[in-house]
């Protein structure tokens, strides 16, 4: 079952469908003829689906794009009046239209067809299913134009005829589909070879869309999203909300109107897999970024196992290094000699066991965060206002006592690691309040398994760590690679979209401009440990900025690449992580072909 739904569920749909309309083609009429007309015209809807498609793609000629558009009508017009029910067929015979329109059906058919299939680069099994759905065709109609001839032909009832004639049009609809299916795929690979590193984005999403790689979805966290039809339900609902919430703002700023930003979203998602969040958070609604589309990925592919099957490609990844054990990775920093934040003591099971003289070191502000965790969950920060006395993040006053407690007790459910506070780099202090600000370093072995290089670089401000500030995104400031010249800010959230400040939105201070301090140190660092690390292609560094310096806060094995993209305001495809990744894809895809993934005994996606 597993398996099942791992798979594409079009060829399910489409012989799930045939077996339906033969069970149907049983039933007594009308009530056979209501059925078969209904799945008839859902199948001429997955066909405009399916030209649709086509149309988003650059045509041979003007010749054969008119062809389709054609085509598409021609189904739109077949979906109309299956759907259109008694009420409309009977407007029909009472009009003497109906033979008409099933002969111009027909012919349009023809004409469609064989235009298509000349003007077009078809491949022959799909040219084959295509004019054998038209010779169905041109039976069906046949036996529908003969009528009482036929069924006294035949020694059958009228309704006996018309519910054959019903199952043989969904039948040809059926061969068309599968014709035009094989032909989409086919052209897929062909206009978008994908040979480049800015189509990256592109080949990622082709690799994880063609591949069985998911046992179960982690993003989005929506139950319905691993059963047939949950991943279309999940893309409207996205272009509902996102297209309703930020059109008008996006038009008002001067870019595109709703209609075109529509068109463009319709674009999108035929011609890279898309959706409107990733429209309007990567800003391609501009002209000069519209183009690059194909070179953004998305966390959907990321958090969802391609990141990490690829990971699991590397020759040393048996050897691989643990990040997301806090203590296990400073372990690693002392070792390699790079610099960590220095550790206090370690609460496990109820206990809490100081390090060796940091008894004498504990009045000072502590910050406590738990040894497995992602991100800022589970950490908390004790100020210290007098000897043996510190104020929590309530307001209220305890004692050194009621807090070795406090950190004794929460250990009982996850072991915590007890550290100094620290405090921000004077040159960029004014740009947080509270909070320790980190630098997101991402890295990448630069062919697979050589030296790591630095392809994006920005600075994190968590507002939920600023209890002070009115707004509760998260700050992003992009970071030149070369000259660690800070950018301008920008939010995560929906309403901060479209801001982009060279001023910082809550402290005032400069952002545009300022230099980052200790830059070539904070790159130093974050190779170093990238060289070290085994078995990691993509690692984000976290990495905190001190009076003293550059200090590796933790290591990210699959960090997000949504905010990345968004705050440096360059698609992964036109960065420097694009070359790399791009080659790490085509061994992936090579391997998937000769049949040699790796995959870890017991892992799964």
């Amino acid at each position: 079952m597993n398996r099942l739904l791992k798979k594409s569920y079009a060829p399910h749909f489409l012989i799930g469908g045939t077996v339906l309309a033969i069970g149907f083609s049983f039933a007594a009429a009308p009530a056979s003829y209501w059925l078969l007309n209904a799945l008839c015209g859902i199948a001429a809807l997955v066909g405009v689906w399916l030209v649709g498609i086509r149309l988003a793609y650059q045509s041979v000629s003007r010749t054969a794009r008119r062809a389709w558009q054609v085509t598409l009508v021609l189904l739109l017009l077949v979906a109309i009046r299956e759907f259109g029910g008694p009420a409309l067929a009977g407007i029909e015979e009472s009009s003497g239209l109906d033979r008409l329109m099933d002969g111009l059906v027909l012919v349009t058919a023809f004409v469609a067809l064989w235009l298509t299939s000349t003007l077009d680069e078809m491949p022959h099994y799909s040219r084959a299913l295509l004019w054998s759905g038209f010779l169905l065709h041109l039976v069906t109609t046949g036996l529908d134009l003969g009528g009482g001839e036929v069924s006294a032909f035949l020694a059958i009832s009228p309704e006996q005829l018309g519910a054959i004639v019903k199952l043989s049009q969904f039948l040809c609809l059926q061969l068309y589909l599968f014709g035009a299916l094989a032909f989409i795929g086919y052209l897929r690979w062909q206009v978008f070879k994908l040979d480049r590193p800015s189509d990256v984005g592109d080949l990622a999403r082709r690799v994880f869309a063609g591949q069985t790689l998911v046992h179960r979805y982690t993003y989005p966290r929506v139950w319905y999203l691993g059963f047939p039809g949950g991943r279309p339900m999940l893309t409207v609902a996205r272009f509902v909300y996102w297209f309703t919430l930020m059109a008008r703002p996006v038009h008002a700023r001067g870019w595109k109107s709703p209609w075109r930003q529509l068109l463009d979203l319709f674009l999108l998602f035929y011609r890279h897999g898309l959706d409107a969040q990733a429209y309007y958070m990567f800003e391609l609604y501009r002209p000069n970024y519209w183009p690059k589309a194909g070179g953004y990925l998305t966390r959907y592919e990321t958090k969802n196992g391609i990141i990490k099957l690829l990971t699991w490609q590397l020759k040393d990844y048996d050897n691989v290094t643990v990040l997301a054990d806090k203590l296990k990775f400073a372990a690693f920093c002392t070792r390699i000699g790079v610099p960590t934040p220095p550790l206090l003591g370690i609460a496990r099971d109820g206990v809490l066991t100081l390090e060796p003289g940091a008894a004498d070191k504990l009045d000072q502000d502590l910050f406590i965060k738990p040894v497995k965790s992602k991100g800022s969950r589970g950490i908390d920060v004790f100020r210290n206002i007098a000897p043996g006395r510190y104020r929590d993040e309530a307001g209220g006053e305890i004692d050194r006592a009621t807090l070795v407690e406090r950190v004794a007790e929460r250990s009982k459910t996850a072991a915590l690691m007890v550290q100094q506070r620290l405090a921000n780099h004077p040159a960029i202090a004014d740009l947080a309040d509270q909070s320790l600000m980190a630098v997101r370093v991402i890295t990448c072995k630069s062919d697979l398994n050589e030296q790591a290089i630095v392809t994006y670089a920005f600075v994190r401000v968590i507002t939920r760590l600023e209890p002070a500030w009115p707004v509760t995104y998260e700050l992003g400031i992009a970071i030149d690679l070369a000259t660690g010249e800070l950018g301008p800010a920008t939010g995560d959230k929906e309403r901060w979209l479209l801001e982009w400040w060279d001023v910082h939105p809550v402290t005032g201070a400069q952002v545009t401009g300022r230099q980052m301090p200790c830059w070539e140190e904070i790159k130093a660092v974050a190779v170093k440990a990238h060289n070290a690390a085994r078995g990691r292609l993509l690692v984000g560094w976290d990495i905190a900025v001190t009076k003293d310096g550059p200090l590796v806060l933790e290591g990210n094995s699959y960090p997000d690449v949504d905010f990345p993209q968004r705050v440096c305001r360059v698609g992964i495809g036109h960065s420097p992580l694009g070359a790399p990744l791009h080659a790490a894809l085509v061994d992936l895809e090579r391997r998937i072909a000769t049949g040699t993934v790796k995959r870890p005994p017991g892992a799964s996606l």
